[in-house]
């Protein structure tokens, strides 16, 4: 089941792979050449040729308001909290805390928005996130 909210916007060429839950909030921004997917071939090397696998499902969410850069890939099972950004080019395969700014090969947190002062403040380590209020 893939569920699309309302004012999406996608560029050029956007994949979207669903076999089982792949929710797209409303307003999110999906830049070109991006593939979002909750499902993967099975990846067991002494099984069957991975073609032949079982599809393999976990459900996949990206939150309101989200902007996914050019490019960016969605892995099955990864969670991207309301109002992220993820970089250009960066591969999702978990979960993006609310709020925040990610980037990378897998995409791991590089700033989280600040209501106290409203600027992005840098995140030296996941550990350091904090839980963020949604209404702004």
């Amino acid at each position: 089941m893939v569920t699309i909210g309302n004012r999406v916007v996608m560029g050029q060429n956007v994949t979207i792979s669903g076999s089982t839950s792949l929710i797209i909030g409303d307003d999110v921004l999906i830049a070109g050449g991006s593939f979002i997917s909750d499902n993967n071939h099975g990846t067991n090397p002494l099984g069957k040729p991975y073609l032949h696998q079982p599809i393999e499902s976990s459900p996949t969410e990206i939150g309101p308001g989200v902007w996914l850069g050019q490019g960016v890939s969605v892995l099955a099972g990864s969670n991207i909290g309301e109002r992220s950004i993820i970089g250009s080019g960066s591969v999702v395969t978990g979960t993006i805390p609310p709020f925040c700014i990610a980037a990378g090969v897998p995409a791991r947190v590089l700033k989280q928005f600040c209501f106290n002062t409203n600027t992005w403040k840098r995140v030296e380590s996941t550990a350091k996130i904090a839980v963020v209020s949604t209404q702004y």
